[in-house]
Order: structure tokens, then C-alpha cells, then sequence
């Protein structure tokens, strides 16, 4: 018998590992190229090989692809990248990945403000980690739950969500997430106009990112100080830092990104040519 030549995983493995690295650095297109890259290897070779290491690594690229796609706002296929990738953990009797597909899936339809849909999942799955002590997915969904709040508006209980997870970011000195807590808590004061508050949220997010030098993360948090400048009336600052920030998010391929930049570009053009 032919031993088979497993190369084409192996080059599967690297191409989605390649496509993280990346994601990482923020370079959005790039990564999409190598996840659809690996995926295809793998259809290619589903009936040629080991079919269980193929199986997870299609799932595994599937996972990281919806990531990419949801960035990109094509929220409906990135829910359809969920879906497989939650179903091919299923069957492999992956429970942990399945649960991770499944919160990633709610967080598409937070962004598609189907609000009860994502709460049915996340209350869900944050009894599961809860009986598994997982603190490090409590933290996520916990957070995700408060964001779920801030969509339907319901400040107060974002709030609450928001520092319950942010209690155990610092715990497990998850900076990363540490700083996006502390961004998404300045957002919501910042839709409550307490404007001295969002600063201070925001101000505490930019040292952790620097820090860390999470360039993503850096010019997505640039957005939210520029929407404080642009509340102070600091029109030029606020427009500086648009500009920066859309600069960045045209070279990374996020349109997300980018549109929030030129709404906020179009309002201070609106803005300055109303003044005397």
C-alpha cells in the first residue's frame, strides 16, 4: 500500500496560520486570501486523506474566514461560515470549538441588531463555561452580552455586563481584552454624552494598546477619541484623526472601518462650512 503524502495539510495548516499572523497585524485582505486558500486545499483533499484532520482544519479555517467576512459587514455570509464551522465541530464531538463558533455567530447578529437571537446564544453558552469554570469565554460573552445591551440601548445594563467582564479581564491580565472593555464602557457613556467619562475610558484603552502595540486596535480607539474631539468642538483635531484612521482601514481592507470614517468626515465638512 501507497503511504499517503499528507503535504497538502500540512500546507493548509500554515496558510490559515499565515492568514492569523495577518489578521493580527490588520492586514484584513491578505488573511481572507490565505483562509480561502487553505479551504479550497482541503475540499480538494477530503477523500484522499485523513478525513478527521481535515475536517477540523476545514472548520478551523471556516471560523477564522467568518471573523474576516463579519469585519468586511458581510454579515450574512459570515454567518453561513459559522454555521458550517459549528456543525463540523458537532460532529466531531468538538464541544469547546462548537461553543466558540456559536458565541462568534451571536456576535454577527449583535451587528445585525437581531438582539434576541444573540442573547438567546449567549445566555446559553455562559452557562456552559460557567459549569466548565472557563473564565476566559465568561469574560468574552459577558462583554458580548454587554454590547448586546448598548445595541437595544439599555445603557445601564451594558454597564453592568461591561465592568463584570472587565473584573475578569484584569484578573486573568488580559490586556487585549482589557482595552476593549475599557473602549466599549467609553462608548457607552459617550452615547450618554457623559463626555468626560468616555474620555477617561478611551485614554485608558489607548495606553493598554500601545502598550501592546495592537495597531487595530489603536486606530479603531483613534475613531473614538475623535468622536470625543468632534464633541468638544475640536473640528480640525477630529478631523486629523478621521482622516489618519480611514487611511489606515483603506490599506487593511476594512470597510466597517471605513465608512464610519467618511460619515463622520462628511458631518464635520457639514459642520465647518456652517461656521462663520
Amino acid at each position: 500500500m501507497v503511504k499517503y503524502d499528507n503535504q497538502n495539510i500540512k500546507i493548509s495548516d500554515c496558510l490559515i496560520l499565515i492568514g492569523w499572523n495577518f489578521y493580527k497585524k490588520g492586514d484584513f485582505y491578505s488573511a481572507k486570501a490565505k483562509y480561502i486558500d487553505a479551504i479550497k486545499i482541503l475540499n480538494q483533499e477530503f477523500d484522499r486523506a485523513n478525513k478527521n484532520e481535515i475536517v477540523e482544519l476545514t472548520a478551523k479555517g471556516l471560523y477564522n474566514l467568518g471573523i474576516l467576512l463579519s469585519n468586511e459587514g458581510n454579515y450574512n455570509f459570515a454567518i453561513r461560515a459559522y454555521n458550517v464551522s459549528e456543525r463540523i465541530y458537532s460532529l466531531t464531538g468538538n464541544e469547546k470549538n462548537c461553543a466558540r463558533s456559536k458565541v462568534a455567530k451571536a456576535i454577527v447578529y449583535s451587528l445585525k441588531n437581531i438582539n434576541s437571537k444573540a442573547l438567546s446564544e449567549y445566555f446559553n453558552e455562559l452557562k456552559i463555561y460557567e459549569k466548565l469554570d472557563n473564565i476566559s469565554v465568561q469574560t468574552s460573552i459577558l462583554g458580548n452580552i454587554g454590547f448586546t445591551y448598548y445595541n437595544l440601548k439599555e445603557y445601564d445594563k451594558a454597564l453592568d455586563y461591561y465592568h463584570r467582564a472587565l473584573t475578569l479581564a484584569q484578573k486573568q491580565k488580559n490586556l487585549i481584552y482589557e482595552a476593549q472593555l475599557h473602549e466599549n464602557i467609553g462608548s457607552v457613556y459617550d452615547e450618554q454624552l457623559n463626555i468626560s467619562e468616555a474620555e477617561k475610558s478611551y485614554n485608558k484603552a489607548m495606553q493598554i494598546l500601545e502598550k501592546t502595540n495592537d495597531l487595530s486596535g489603536i486606530w479603531a480607539n483613534t475613531i473614538n477619541r475623535a468622536s470625543i474631539n468632534l464633541k468638544k468642538n475640536n473640528y480640525d483635531t477630529a478631523l486629523y484623526q478621521y482622516k489618519a484612521a480611514y487611511d489606515y482601514f483603506f490599506q487593511s481592507n476594512d470597510l466597517r472601518g471605513r465608512l464610519v470614517c467618511l460619515v463622520e468626515l462628511g458631518r464635520i465638512y457639514i459642520i465647518k462650512n456652517k461656521l462663520p
